[in-house]
Protein backbone atom coordinates (compact mmCIF):
# COMPACT_ATOMS: atom_id res chain seq x y z
CA UNK A 1 0.00 0.00 0.00
CA UNK A 2 1.16 3.27 -1.11
CA UNK A 3 2.91 5.30 1.98
CA UNK A 4 0.84 8.58 3.54
CA UNK A 5 2.00 11.56 2.34
CA UNK A 6 3.94 14.31 4.81
CA UNK A 7 1.55 17.45 5.22
CA UNK A 8 2.38 20.56 3.22
CA UNK A 9 0.05 23.10 3.70
CA UNK A 10 0.19 24.75 0.66
CA UNK A 11 -0.10 21.50 -1.68
CA UNK A 12 1.76 22.00 -4.85
CA UNK A 13 2.14 25.35 -4.55
CA UNK A 14 4.70 25.85 -2.22
CA UNK A 15 7.67 23.48 -3.64
CA UNK A 16 7.89 25.95 -6.59
CA UNK A 17 9.48 28.54 -3.82
CA UNK A 18 9.58 32.47 -4.67
CA UNK A 19 7.51 33.30 -8.37
CA UNK A 20 7.65 35.76 -10.66
CA UNK A 21 4.42 36.57 -12.52
CA UNK A 22 3.34 39.78 -14.71
CA UNK A 23 2.05 42.57 -12.70
CA UNK A 24 -1.68 42.74 -11.65
CA UNK A 25 -3.65 45.77 -11.19
CA UNK A 26 -3.77 46.26 -7.30
CA UNK A 27 -0.72 44.56 -6.19
CA UNK A 28 1.92 46.64 -4.21
CA UNK A 29 4.81 46.07 -2.13
CA UNK A 30 4.20 43.95 0.79
CA UNK A 31 0.75 43.09 -0.14
CA UNK A 32 -0.64 39.72 -0.56
CA UNK A 33 -1.67 37.44 -3.74
CA UNK A 34 -3.71 34.53 -4.21
CA UNK A 35 -1.98 32.52 -6.75
CA UNK A 36 -4.80 30.51 -7.36
CA UNK A 37 -7.59 32.59 -7.98
CA UNK A 38 -5.25 35.63 -9.62
CA UNK A 39 -6.01 38.20 -7.23
CA UNK A 40 -4.23 41.11 -5.05
CA UNK A 41 -5.12 40.78 -1.41
CA UNK A 42 -4.70 42.91 1.65
CA UNK A 43 -0.98 43.71 3.57
CA UNK A 44 -0.40 41.81 6.52
CA UNK A 45 3.14 43.28 7.52
CA UNK A 46 4.04 45.31 10.34
CA UNK A 47 5.39 48.51 9.19
CA UNK A 48 7.02 48.81 12.08
CA UNK A 49 9.33 45.73 11.59
CA UNK A 50 9.52 46.07 7.71
CA UNK A 51 10.97 48.32 5.00
CA UNK A 52 8.88 48.56 2.17
CA UNK A 53 12.24 50.35 0.75
CA UNK A 54 13.12 48.65 -3.02
CA UNK A 55 16.99 47.64 -2.89
CA UNK A 56 18.80 45.89 -6.58
CA UNK A 57 19.35 42.48 -5.88
CA UNK A 58 22.75 41.22 -5.91
CA UNK A 59 23.75 39.49 -9.42
CA UNK A 60 20.78 41.51 -11.00
CA UNK A 61 21.51 42.08 -14.27
CA UNK A 62 21.00 45.49 -16.22
CA UNK A 63 18.32 46.18 -18.88
CA UNK A 64 17.27 43.71 -21.73
CA UNK A 65 15.16 44.34 -24.72
CA UNK A 66 13.73 41.97 -26.89
CA UNK A 67 11.26 42.17 -29.67
CA UNK A 68 9.78 40.14 -32.36
CA UNK A 69 7.25 39.80 -35.04
CA UNK A 70 4.68 36.93 -35.24
CA UNK A 71 2.32 35.79 -37.53
CA UNK A 72 -1.02 35.75 -36.08
CA UNK A 73 -3.85 32.98 -37.23
CA UNK A 74 -6.66 33.11 -34.22
CA UNK A 75 -7.32 34.19 -31.12
CA UNK A 76 -5.38 31.29 -29.50
CA UNK A 77 -2.20 32.35 -31.24
CA UNK A 78 -2.61 35.75 -30.22
CA UNK A 79 -2.87 34.70 -26.66
CA UNK A 80 0.12 32.24 -27.03
CA UNK A 81 2.29 34.96 -28.84
CA UNK A 82 1.61 37.41 -25.78
CA UNK A 83 1.96 35.06 -23.12
CA UNK A 84 5.33 34.14 -24.69
CA UNK A 85 6.18 38.04 -24.52
CA UNK A 86 5.19 37.94 -20.76
CA UNK A 87 6.78 35.07 -19.67
CA UNK A 88 3.57 33.48 -18.10
CA UNK A 89 1.38 30.58 -18.95
CA UNK A 90 -1.51 32.05 -21.46
CA UNK A 91 -3.75 30.31 -18.45
CA UNK A 92 -2.66 33.17 -16.29
CA UNK A 93 -2.75 36.30 -18.84
CA UNK A 94 -6.46 35.79 -20.34
CA UNK A 95 -8.15 35.91 -16.41
CA UNK A 96 -6.12 38.49 -15.24
CA UNK A 97 -5.42 42.56 -15.44
CA UNK A 98 -2.23 41.99 -17.01
CA UNK A 99 -1.29 44.54 -19.54
CA UNK A 100 -0.82 41.12 -22.65
CA UNK A 101 -4.67 39.98 -21.19
CA UNK A 102 -6.00 43.58 -21.52
CA UNK A 103 -4.49 43.71 -25.11
CA UNK A 104 -5.96 40.39 -25.78
CA UNK A 105 -9.72 41.56 -24.97
CA UNK A 106 -9.38 45.12 -26.98
CA UNK A 107 -8.06 43.31 -29.95
CA UNK A 108 -10.55 41.49 -32.45
CA UNK A 109 -8.93 38.37 -34.66
CA UNK A 110 -11.72 36.77 -36.98
CA UNK A 111 -10.86 34.43 -40.36
CA UNK A 112 -10.33 36.73 -43.06
CA UNK A 113 -8.14 39.07 -42.42
CA UNK A 114 -4.68 38.44 -42.17
CA UNK A 115 -2.17 39.50 -38.82
CA UNK A 116 1.28 39.81 -37.65
CA UNK A 117 1.89 41.23 -34.13
CA UNK A 118 4.86 43.20 -33.32
CA UNK A 119 6.18 43.30 -29.91
CA UNK A 120 9.00 45.04 -27.89
CA UNK A 121 9.43 43.85 -24.49
CA UNK A 122 11.62 45.86 -21.79
CA UNK A 123 13.00 44.46 -18.63
CA UNK A 124 15.37 46.51 -15.96
CA UNK A 125 17.28 44.98 -13.27
CA UNK A 126 14.94 43.54 -10.38
CA UNK A 127 14.49 45.05 -7.44
CA UNK A 128 13.19 43.11 -3.47
CA UNK A 129 11.83 45.16 -0.27
CA UNK A 130 14.86 45.17 2.39
CA UNK A 131 12.81 43.39 5.39
CA UNK A 132 9.62 42.04 5.94
CA UNK A 133 7.53 40.79 9.22
CA UNK A 134 3.79 39.95 9.59
CA UNK A 135 1.53 41.93 12.24
CA UNK A 136 0.37 40.56 15.30
CA UNK A 137 -2.86 40.93 14.41
CA UNK A 138 -1.82 38.58 11.03
CA UNK A 139 -0.08 36.06 12.99
CA UNK A 140 -3.19 35.69 15.64
CA UNK A 141 -5.16 34.48 12.76
CA UNK A 142 -5.94 30.90 12.36
CA UNK A 143 -4.47 29.43 8.75
CA UNK A 144 -7.50 29.12 6.60
CA UNK A 145 -8.82 33.08 7.35
CA UNK A 146 -5.41 34.01 6.82
CA UNK A 147 -5.33 32.97 3.48
CA UNK A 148 -8.72 33.97 2.59
CA UNK A 149 -7.66 37.62 3.36
CA UNK A 150 -4.25 37.94 2.16
CA UNK A 151 -3.70 34.54 -0.20
CA UNK A 152 -0.79 32.69 -0.23
CA UNK A 153 2.02 34.72 -1.54
CA UNK A 154 3.09 38.57 -0.41
CA UNK A 155 4.90 41.03 -3.36
CA UNK A 156 8.61 41.20 -2.00
CA UNK A 157 10.00 42.72 -5.24
CA UNK A 158 9.53 44.19 -8.29
CA UNK A 159 10.39 43.98 -11.75
CA UNK A 160 10.32 47.06 -13.92
CA UNK A 161 10.18 47.86 -17.50
CA UNK A 162 7.71 48.35 -20.32
CA UNK A 163 6.19 46.59 -23.13
CA UNK A 164 4.64 47.90 -26.88
CA UNK A 165 2.53 45.64 -28.82
CA UNK A 166 1.16 46.28 -32.03
CA UNK A 167 -1.58 43.95 -33.99
CA UNK A 168 -0.92 44.98 -37.50
CA UNK A 169 -4.65 44.11 -39.78
CA UNK A 170 -4.46 43.31 -43.27
CA UNK A 171 -8.20 42.81 -43.91
CA UNK A 172 -9.32 41.43 -47.29
CA UNK A 173 -12.39 41.97 -49.50
CA UNK A 174 -12.26 37.94 -50.50
CA UNK A 175 -10.77 34.91 -50.17
CA UNK A 176 -8.50 34.64 -53.20
CA UNK A 177 -7.14 37.68 -51.84
CA UNK A 178 -6.29 36.64 -48.66
CA UNK A 179 -5.07 33.24 -49.69
CA UNK A 180 -2.81 35.44 -52.01
CA UNK A 181 -1.33 37.63 -49.74
CA UNK A 182 -0.83 34.85 -47.51
CA UNK A 183 1.21 32.56 -50.22
CA UNK A 184 3.87 35.81 -50.64
CA UNK A 185 3.90 36.11 -46.74
CA UNK A 186 3.48 32.42 -45.21
CA UNK A 187 7.28 31.18 -45.62
CA UNK A 188 8.72 34.18 -44.60
CA UNK A 189 6.57 35.31 -41.49
CA UNK A 190 5.26 32.11 -39.86
CA UNK A 191 7.03 31.88 -36.56
CA UNK A 192 8.88 34.44 -34.10
CA UNK A 193 11.25 37.05 -36.31
CA UNK A 194 13.10 40.31 -36.01
CA UNK A 195 11.68 43.68 -36.85
CA UNK A 196 13.21 45.33 -39.24
CA UNK A 197 13.08 47.31 -42.82
CA UNK A 198 12.32 43.80 -44.38
CA UNK A 199 9.48 42.74 -42.70
CA UNK A 200 8.30 46.67 -43.49
CA UNK A 201 9.12 46.52 -47.04
CA UNK A 202 7.32 42.59 -47.17
CA UNK A 203 4.18 44.06 -45.24
CA UNK A 204 4.21 47.48 -47.66
CA UNK A 205 3.95 45.20 -51.02
CA UNK A 206 1.35 43.40 -49.76
CA UNK A 207 -0.65 46.11 -49.09
CA UNK A 208 -0.36 47.53 -52.92
CA UNK A 209 -2.56 44.31 -53.90
CA UNK A 210 -6.04 45.15 -54.77
CA UNK A 211 -8.43 44.39 -52.01
CA UNK A 212 -6.24 44.89 -49.15
CA UNK A 213 -6.93 47.51 -46.47
CA UNK A 214 -4.58 48.27 -43.55
CA UNK A 215 -5.56 49.17 -39.61
CA UNK A 216 -3.68 48.30 -36.27
CA UNK A 217 -4.03 48.46 -32.42
CA UNK A 218 -1.12 49.88 -30.64
CA UNK A 219 -0.76 49.83 -26.78
CA UNK A 220 2.26 50.58 -24.76
CA UNK A 221 2.45 50.33 -20.88
CA UNK A 222 5.79 51.89 -18.87
CA UNK A 223 7.20 54.40 -21.11
CA UNK A 224 7.44 58.15 -20.24
CA UNK A 225 4.79 60.60 -21.46
CA UNK A 226 7.02 62.75 -23.43
CA UNK A 227 7.87 59.22 -25.55
CA UNK A 228 4.38 58.64 -25.99
CA UNK A 229 3.47 61.74 -27.28
CA UNK A 230 6.08 61.54 -29.68
CA UNK A 231 5.63 57.92 -30.90
CA UNK A 232 3.48 57.28 -34.06
CA UNK A 233 1.74 54.28 -35.48
CA UNK A 234 -0.06 54.99 -38.32
CA UNK A 235 1.83 53.34 -40.47
CA UNK A 236 3.65 49.73 -40.56
CA UNK A 237 6.97 51.89 -40.89
CA UNK A 238 5.50 54.24 -37.99
CA UNK A 239 5.11 50.83 -35.97
CA UNK A 240 8.38 49.73 -36.84
CA UNK A 241 10.38 52.77 -35.85
CA UNK A 242 8.12 52.70 -32.13
CA UNK A 243 9.20 49.28 -32.09
CA UNK A 244 12.72 50.06 -32.21
CA UNK A 245 12.95 53.14 -30.42
CA UNK A 246 11.12 51.57 -27.49
CA UNK A 247 13.85 50.63 -24.99
CA UNK A 248 15.05 54.94 -25.09
CA UNK A 249 10.75 55.59 -23.81
CA UNK A 250 11.24 52.90 -21.11
CA UNK A 251 14.91 53.73 -19.94
CA UNK A 252 14.64 57.04 -17.86
CA UNK A 253 10.61 55.70 -17.01
CA UNK A 254 9.18 52.13 -16.78
CA UNK A 255 6.24 50.70 -14.86
CA UNK A 256 6.06 47.22 -12.36
CA UNK A 257 5.94 44.72 -15.64
CA UNK A 258 6.87 41.54 -12.80
CA UNK A 259 6.25 40.80 -8.92
CA UNK A 260 8.26 39.21 -7.34
CA UNK A 261 6.09 36.91 -5.00
CA UNK A 262 7.48 35.18 -1.82
CA UNK A 263 5.68 32.10 -0.20
CA UNK A 264 4.52 33.56 3.48
CA UNK A 265 5.04 29.64 4.67
CA UNK A 266 8.72 30.55 4.22
CA UNK A 267 8.45 33.47 7.05
CA UNK A 268 8.88 32.46 11.07
CA UNK A 269 5.64 31.75 12.61
CA UNK A 270 3.49 32.10 9.32
CA UNK A 271 -0.07 30.77 9.78
CA UNK A 272 -0.30 27.54 7.99
CA UNK A 273 -4.23 26.42 6.40
CA UNK A 274 -4.89 22.98 6.86
CA UNK A 275 -6.71 23.30 3.59
CA UNK A 276 -4.51 21.30 0.60
CA UNK A 277 -5.51 22.92 -2.94
CA UNK A 278 -3.98 21.32 -5.98
CA UNK A 279 -2.81 23.97 -7.96
CA UNK A 280 -2.96 21.65 -10.98
CA UNK A 281 -6.63 20.65 -11.04
CA UNK A 282 -6.99 24.37 -10.68
CA UNK A 283 -4.88 25.09 -13.92
CA UNK A 284 -6.45 22.29 -15.91
CA UNK A 285 -10.18 24.19 -15.45
CA UNK A 286 -8.30 27.41 -16.29
CA UNK A 287 -6.42 26.15 -19.19
CA UNK A 288 -9.64 24.73 -20.57
CA UNK A 289 -11.84 27.81 -20.40
CA UNK A 290 -9.31 29.99 -21.74
CA UNK A 291 -9.22 27.99 -24.70
CA UNK A 292 -13.08 27.51 -25.26
CA UNK A 293 -13.39 31.22 -24.85
CA UNK A 294 -10.83 31.90 -27.53
CA UNK A 295 -12.22 29.62 -30.17
CA UNK A 296 -15.75 31.19 -29.51
CA UNK A 297 -14.09 34.52 -29.44
CA UNK A 298 -12.45 33.62 -33.02
CA UNK A 299 -16.24 32.81 -34.46
CA UNK A 300 -17.69 35.47 -32.70
CA UNK A 301 -15.34 38.43 -34.15
CA UNK A 302 -15.32 36.43 -37.93
CA UNK A 303 -19.52 36.56 -37.76
CA UNK A 304 -19.47 40.23 -37.04
CA UNK A 305 -17.32 40.72 -39.83
CA UNK A 306 -19.76 38.94 -41.82
CA UNK A 307 -22.29 40.97 -40.52
CA UNK A 308 -20.83 44.12 -40.88
CA UNK A 309 -19.42 43.14 -44.52
CA UNK A 310 -22.82 41.59 -45.55
CA UNK A 311 -22.19 42.27 -49.72
CA UNK A 312 -19.05 39.76 -49.51
CA UNK A 313 -21.53 36.40 -48.33
CA UNK A 314 -24.45 35.01 -49.39
CA UNK A 315 -27.73 35.96 -48.00
CA UNK A 316 -28.33 32.28 -46.86
CA UNK A 317 -25.27 32.58 -44.88
CA UNK A 318 -25.99 36.04 -43.06
CA UNK A 319 -29.39 34.92 -42.54
CA UNK A 320 -27.57 32.11 -39.76
CA UNK A 321 -25.28 34.23 -38.31
CA UNK A 322 -27.32 36.28 -35.70
CA UNK A 323 -28.17 33.07 -34.09
CA UNK A 324 -24.52 32.07 -34.18
CA UNK A 325 -23.17 35.37 -32.68
CA UNK A 326 -26.10 35.03 -29.60
CA UNK A 327 -24.42 31.69 -29.31
CA UNK A 328 -20.94 32.55 -29.05
CA UNK A 329 -21.67 35.81 -26.78
CA UNK A 330 -23.38 33.00 -24.29
CA UNK A 331 -20.43 30.78 -24.43
CA UNK A 332 -18.02 33.35 -23.38
CA UNK A 333 -20.75 35.07 -20.68
CA UNK A 334 -20.70 31.36 -19.33
CA UNK A 335 -16.91 31.25 -19.22
CA UNK A 336 -16.85 34.38 -17.70
CA UNK A 337 -19.38 33.49 -14.66
CA UNK A 338 -16.82 29.94 -14.57
CA UNK A 339 -13.88 31.50 -13.96
CA UNK A 340 -15.47 33.99 -11.44
CA UNK A 341 -16.66 30.98 -9.67
CA UNK A 342 -13.21 29.60 -9.79
CA UNK A 343 -11.75 32.92 -8.09
CA UNK A 344 -14.18 32.84 -5.52
CA UNK A 345 -13.51 29.52 -4.59
CA UNK A 346 -10.37 27.56 -5.72
CA UNK A 347 -10.70 24.54 -3.80
CA UNK A 348 -14.00 23.76 -5.84
CA UNK A 349 -12.75 24.45 -9.06
CA UNK A 350 -12.60 20.51 -10.18
CA UNK A 351 -16.76 20.79 -9.78
CA UNK A 352 -16.97 24.07 -11.61
CA UNK A 353 -19.20 23.47 -14.41
CA UNK A 354 -17.31 24.08 -17.89
CA UNK A 355 -19.58 25.72 -20.80
CA UNK A 356 -19.77 24.10 -23.92
CA UNK A 357 -19.06 24.87 -27.57
CA UNK A 358 -22.55 24.11 -29.91
CA UNK A 359 -21.79 21.79 -32.23
CA UNK A 360 -19.21 22.86 -34.95
CA UNK A 361 -20.96 21.76 -37.90
CA UNK A 362 -24.05 24.72 -36.84
CA UNK A 363 -20.93 27.33 -37.36
CA UNK A 364 -20.06 27.98 -41.20
CA UNK A 365 -16.40 28.34 -39.89
CA UNK A 366 -15.52 29.41 -43.44
CA UNK A 367 -18.12 31.85 -44.63
CA UNK A 368 -17.04 32.75 -48.72
CA UNK A 369 -15.25 30.46 -51.36
CA UNK A 370 -17.37 27.40 -49.92
CA UNK A 371 -17.26 25.18 -46.69
CA UNK A 372 -13.71 23.22 -45.57
CA UNK A 373 -14.71 21.09 -42.55
CA UNK A 374 -12.08 21.87 -39.47
CA UNK A 375 -10.64 18.52 -37.90
CA UNK A 376 -11.24 19.85 -34.49
CA UNK A 377 -10.24 18.57 -30.93
CA UNK A 378 -12.71 16.30 -28.78
CA UNK A 379 -14.46 19.53 -26.64
CA UNK A 380 -14.46 19.96 -22.71
CA UNK A 381 -11.67 17.46 -21.90
CA UNK A 382 -10.35 18.07 -18.56
CA UNK A 383 -8.08 14.91 -17.92
CA UNK A 384 -7.03 16.46 -14.53
CA UNK A 385 -9.96 16.72 -13.21
CA UNK A 386 -9.92 12.79 -13.28
CA UNK A 387 -6.13 12.79 -11.44
CA UNK A 388 -7.85 15.13 -8.79
CA UNK A 389 -11.03 12.49 -8.04
CA UNK A 390 -7.74 9.55 -8.00
CA UNK A 391 -6.26 11.79 -5.30
CA UNK A 392 -9.55 12.20 -3.50
CA UNK A 393 -10.72 8.57 -3.76
CA UNK A 394 -7.04 7.52 -2.30
CA UNK A 395 -7.35 9.89 0.83
CA UNK A 396 -10.51 7.99 1.37
CA UNK A 397 -8.61 4.86 1.39
CA UNK A 398 -6.27 6.00 3.72
CA UNK A 399 -8.82 7.14 5.92
CA UNK A 400 -10.44 2.97 6.15
CA UNK A 401 -10.18 1.00 9.47
CA UNK A 402 -11.25 -1.99 8.13
CA UNK A 403 -7.59 -2.97 6.82
CA UNK A 404 -8.36 -6.33 4.40
CA UNK A 405 -11.09 -3.60 2.92
CA UNK A 406 -8.37 -1.08 2.49
CA UNK A 407 -6.20 -3.42 1.44
CA UNK A 408 -8.66 -4.31 -1.67
CA UNK A 409 -9.55 -1.00 -2.10
CA UNK A 410 -5.98 0.32 -2.77
CA UNK A 411 -5.40 -3.07 -5.04
CA UNK A 412 -8.33 -1.39 -6.92
CA UNK A 413 -7.41 2.27 -7.16
CA UNK A 414 -3.46 1.20 -7.94
CA UNK A 415 -5.11 -1.05 -10.78
CA UNK A 416 -7.66 2.27 -12.19
CA UNK A 417 -4.93 4.83 -11.61
CA UNK A 418 -2.04 2.53 -13.68
CA UNK A 419 -5.25 2.09 -16.58
CA UNK A 420 -6.15 6.13 -16.55
CA UNK A 421 -1.83 7.36 -16.97
CA UNK A 422 -1.85 4.33 -19.72
CA UNK A 423 -4.59 5.37 -21.31
CA UNK A 424 -3.42 9.67 -20.74
CA UNK A 425 -0.36 8.12 -22.86
CA UNK A 426 -2.06 6.42 -25.61
CA UNK A 427 -3.91 9.43 -25.91
CA UNK A 428 -0.82 11.91 -25.98
CA UNK A 429 0.64 9.64 -28.37
CA UNK A 430 -2.51 9.78 -30.67
CA UNK A 431 -2.16 13.18 -31.03
CA UNK A 432 1.31 13.38 -32.08
CA UNK A 433 0.48 10.72 -34.44
CA UNK A 434 -2.54 13.08 -36.49
CA UNK A 435 -0.29 15.80 -36.25
CA UNK A 436 2.29 14.10 -38.25
CA UNK A 437 -0.29 12.23 -40.16
CA UNK A 438 -2.18 15.90 -41.49
CA UNK A 439 1.56 17.42 -41.95
CA UNK A 440 2.42 14.47 -44.43
CA UNK A 441 -1.69 15.10 -46.06
CA UNK A 442 -0.58 19.08 -46.30
CA UNK A 443 2.78 18.51 -48.04
CA UNK A 444 0.69 16.85 -50.63
CA UNK A 445 0.19 13.30 -51.37
CA UNK A 446 -1.84 10.77 -53.90
CA UNK A 447 -5.22 10.01 -53.50
CA UNK A 448 -3.50 6.05 -52.29
CA UNK A 449 -1.29 7.36 -50.16
CA UNK A 450 -4.31 9.49 -48.29
CA UNK A 451 -6.37 6.44 -47.67
CA UNK A 452 -3.44 4.64 -46.22
CA UNK A 453 -2.22 7.24 -44.03
CA UNK A 454 -6.26 8.02 -43.01
CA UNK A 455 -6.42 3.88 -42.25
CA UNK A 456 -3.56 4.15 -40.56
CA UNK A 457 -5.04 6.29 -37.87
CA UNK A 458 -8.73 4.36 -37.71
CA UNK A 459 -6.84 1.39 -36.86
CA UNK A 460 -5.00 3.06 -33.93
CA UNK A 461 -8.27 4.45 -32.45
CA UNK A 462 -9.85 0.59 -32.81
CA UNK A 463 -6.74 -0.70 -30.95
CA UNK A 464 -7.38 1.73 -28.36
CA UNK A 465 -10.82 1.11 -28.12
CA UNK A 466 -10.03 -2.52 -27.67
CA UNK A 467 -7.26 -1.80 -24.55
CA UNK A 468 -9.59 0.38 -23.05
CA UNK A 469 -12.60 -2.06 -23.20
CA UNK A 470 -10.24 -4.58 -21.62
CA UNK A 471 -9.06 -2.42 -18.72
CA UNK A 472 -12.31 -1.69 -17.58
CA UNK A 473 -13.76 -5.30 -18.02
CA UNK A 474 -10.65 -5.92 -15.53
CA UNK A 475 -11.41 -2.83 -13.62
CA UNK A 476 -15.63 -4.30 -12.71
CA UNK A 477 -14.00 -7.66 -12.38
CA UNK A 478 -11.58 -6.92 -9.57
CA UNK A 479 -14.14 -4.11 -7.74
CA UNK A 480 -16.79 -7.08 -7.98
CA UNK A 481 -14.21 -9.55 -6.14
CA UNK A 482 -14.87 -7.20 -2.99
CA UNK A 483 -17.75 -4.76 -3.10
CA UNK A 484 -20.00 -6.63 -1.36
CA UNK A 485 -23.59 -6.87 -1.08
CA UNK A 486 -24.32 -3.17 0.33
CA UNK A 487 -21.37 -1.29 -1.76
CA UNK A 488 -23.60 2.08 -1.45
CA UNK A 489 -23.50 2.71 2.23
CA UNK A 490 -19.56 0.67 2.10
CA UNK A 491 -18.07 2.74 -0.45
CA UNK A 492 -19.86 5.43 -1.62
CA UNK A 493 -16.61 7.38 -2.64
CA UNK A 494 -16.32 4.15 -5.50
CA UNK A 495 -19.59 3.85 -6.14
CA UNK A 496 -21.09 7.20 -6.68
CA UNK A 497 -17.92 9.52 -7.59
CA UNK A 498 -15.44 7.56 -8.68
CA UNK A 499 -16.91 4.16 -10.65
CA UNK A 500 -19.52 6.27 -12.65
CA UNK A 501 -16.52 8.29 -14.24
CA UNK A 502 -14.07 5.63 -15.03
CA UNK A 503 -16.84 3.12 -16.14
CA UNK A 504 -19.53 5.71 -18.46
CA UNK A 505 -19.43 5.56 -21.71
CA UNK A 506 -21.65 8.50 -22.49
CA UNK A 507 -20.60 11.73 -24.18
CA UNK A 508 -20.07 13.55 -21.18
CA UNK A 509 -17.43 11.72 -20.08
CA UNK A 510 -15.08 12.73 -22.61
CA UNK A 511 -14.22 15.00 -20.39
CA UNK A 512 -12.09 12.44 -18.14
CA UNK A 513 -10.23 10.85 -21.62
CA UNK A 514 -12.46 7.55 -20.77
CA UNK A 515 -14.43 5.76 -23.59
CA UNK A 516 -16.32 7.99 -24.72
CA UNK A 517 -13.28 10.04 -26.14
CA UNK A 518 -11.76 7.00 -28.15
CA UNK A 519 -15.39 7.26 -29.35
CA UNK A 520 -15.31 11.00 -30.09
CA UNK A 521 -12.15 10.13 -32.57
CA UNK A 522 -13.22 7.43 -33.78
CA UNK A 523 -16.29 9.34 -35.24
CA UNK A 524 -14.18 12.59 -36.19
CA UNK A 525 -11.44 10.09 -37.96
CA UNK A 526 -14.75 8.55 -40.18
CA UNK A 527 -16.72 11.25 -40.55
CA UNK A 528 -14.76 13.72 -41.61
CA UNK A 529 -10.85 12.45 -42.50
CA UNK A 530 -12.38 8.43 -44.19
CA UNK A 531 -14.63 11.30 -46.38
CA UNK A 532 -11.93 13.35 -47.14
CA UNK A 533 -9.95 10.52 -48.36
CA UNK A 534 -12.23 8.97 -50.30
CA UNK A 535 -12.73 11.90 -51.88
CA UNK A 536 -9.26 12.81 -52.60
CA UNK A 537 -8.35 13.17 -56.36
CA UNK A 538 -7.35 10.27 -58.07
CA UNK A 539 -4.82 9.57 -60.33
CA UNK A 540 -0.65 9.86 -59.74
CA UNK A 541 -0.39 13.50 -58.85
CA UNK A 542 -0.10 14.94 -55.56
CA UNK A 543 -2.70 16.87 -54.17
CA UNK A 544 -2.54 18.90 -50.45
CA UNK A 545 -4.92 18.45 -47.56
CA UNK A 546 -5.10 21.95 -46.93
CA UNK A 547 -8.08 22.07 -49.59
CA UNK A 548 -10.17 20.35 -48.51
CA UNK A 549 -9.96 20.66 -44.55
CA UNK A 550 -8.51 22.40 -41.64
CA UNK A 551 -6.51 21.29 -39.09
CA UNK A 552 -6.05 23.88 -35.83
CA UNK A 553 -2.70 22.79 -34.60
CA UNK A 554 -2.79 24.83 -31.59
CA UNK A 555 -5.99 23.74 -30.05
CA UNK A 556 -4.62 20.02 -30.70
CA UNK A 557 -1.62 20.77 -29.24
CA UNK A 558 -2.97 22.21 -26.18
CA UNK A 559 -5.12 19.28 -25.85
CA UNK A 560 -2.07 17.29 -25.75
CA UNK A 561 -0.47 19.33 -23.20
CA UNK A 562 -3.94 18.35 -21.31
CA UNK A 563 -2.67 14.76 -21.29
CA UNK A 564 0.84 15.21 -20.52
CA UNK A 565 0.07 17.83 -17.48
CA UNK A 566 -2.68 14.95 -15.85
CA UNK A 567 0.19 12.17 -16.35
CA UNK A 568 2.78 14.27 -14.38
CA UNK A 569 0.50 15.18 -11.70
CA UNK A 570 1.00 14.56 -8.03
CA UNK A 571 -2.59 15.09 -5.80
CA UNK A 572 -1.27 16.56 -2.87
CA UNK A 573 -3.49 14.97 -0.26
CA UNK A 574 -3.97 15.50 3.64
CA UNK A 575 -4.96 12.30 5.47
CA UNK A 576 -7.42 12.86 8.25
Amino acid sequence: MADNPSKTPFGDIQKNGIIVLPWVTGMSEGAGFDSLSLQPKGAPYDPQKSDLTLKPTSGSSSQTFTQAVRRIESSSQLNDALSVSASVSASYGLFSATASSTFQKETQVNNYSLYFLVSSFVRNSEEQITRYALSDAALALDGNTFRQKYGDYYVGGVVSGGTLYALLNLSTNSRETKQKITASLDAKYSGGLSVGGKFSTEISHALKTSGVDFSSEFKTAGATAEWNASAKHDTVDDIIASANSFPVGVNEGGAPMFAILMPYSLLAQAPQPADSISTAAVNAVRKTLTAIYLQADQILNSVNYALQNPKQFSADIIAKLPKVQHKMTQVMQDIQSANDAIMKDPANAASVKLPKMPPLTDIPERLWGGSVPTVSPVPNVVPTTLRYTLGEAQTEVWAMTDKPLQTNCQRYLDQVTADVTSNYSAAFNFIATLASTVKALDEGVTAEVAKKLVQSLAGEITLQQTKWDAALAQQKAAFGSFAGSDPDTTLPMFTKVLNPVIWDTTSDSVTFGGSAYWAALDTMVKDQLVTIADAWPQGTTPSKGGQYFHFPDSLWAFQQAAFHDAMETQYVSVPA
